[in-house]
């Protein structure tokens, strides 16, 4: 009985031994987890830095840009008027050009149309001419035909009469 008495204190110890060591354990990996954490931190603290010096960086590179972009407008502008003045009799020649351009459009428009009906009247009569030779081709085929009937009843007729004749 002593050995069991032994044996329980022993359980009992190893149990408390493994309880303790499982407690520390838990808390060991708190702690790594929470170094992990720290250190994700630091890092995203970090790329948040960078980025935003990047981001400022960039800022201000727009506000250079956009400053620039507006002193070229400007200069863009004082051209364009500068050419307005220098181009209204050059604008007004290119008006009348454009008004004859609408002419000779117009007359080809004409000129497309018209010749756009020829070529459907001629479609037509080539239609008709078709329908003319294949109506004639058939006439001449029933014309050939009725000349064969032609020279049947005349070779029956013939030969009718020289058997009346020869009966007589």
């Amino acid at each position: 009985m002593i050995e069991v008495e032994e044996l329980r204190r022993k359980l009992i110890e190893n149990k408390n031994e493994l309880l303790s060591a499982s407690c520390k354990n838990k808390v060991l990996n708190a702690k790594i987890e929470e170094s992990k954490l720290e250190v994700e931190l630091k890092n995203s603290e970090s790329t948040i830095q960078n980025l935003t010096s990047s981001l400022l960086d960039k800022e201000t590179r727009l506000q250079i840009l956009t400053e620039e972009n507006e002193i070229l407008k400007s200069e863009i502008l004082k051209k364009e008027k500068e050419k307005n003045k220098a181009n209204n009799g050059a604008l007004a020649a290119a008006e009348s050009a454009r008004a004859a351009e609408q002419e000779a459009l117009k007359r080809l428009g004409y000129l497309t149309e018209d010749a756009e009906k020829n070529r459907r009247k001629a479609a037509r009569v080539t239609k008709q001419l078709d329908a003319a030779q294949a109506a004639y081709s058939e006439m001449e085929a029933d014309l050939r035909r009725l000349k064969v009937q032609l020279d049947q009843w005349r070779y029956a007729a013939f030969l009718g009469l020289c058997r009346r004749w020869t009966s007589e």
